[in-house]
């Protein structure tokens, strides 16, 4: 990983659901990524993806970041 970069692992619960479409949520996610980091944490991704909406399935983000 290069300095100063995040990598954002997450599972398909974070973009998966039955009543939208799973391409316009992971495209979601990576705009959020995007404009959120450096400073967001998995926490910030979670709850910008789930937004209150109950999920039937998991919804886990690990957020590795390369600092020095």
């Amino acid at each position: 990983m290069a300095q100063g970069s995040t990598l954002v692992l997450y599972t398909d619960g974070v973009v998966e659901r039955r009543d939208i479409d799973i391409d316009s949520e992971t495209t979601r996610l990576r705009d959020f990524i995007g404009a959120a980091f450096p400073g967001a944490t998995a926490q910030h991704v979670v709850e910008h993806m789930l937004e209150c909406r109950r999920s039937d399935d998991d919804a886990v983000v690990v957020c590795l970041s390369h600092t020095t």
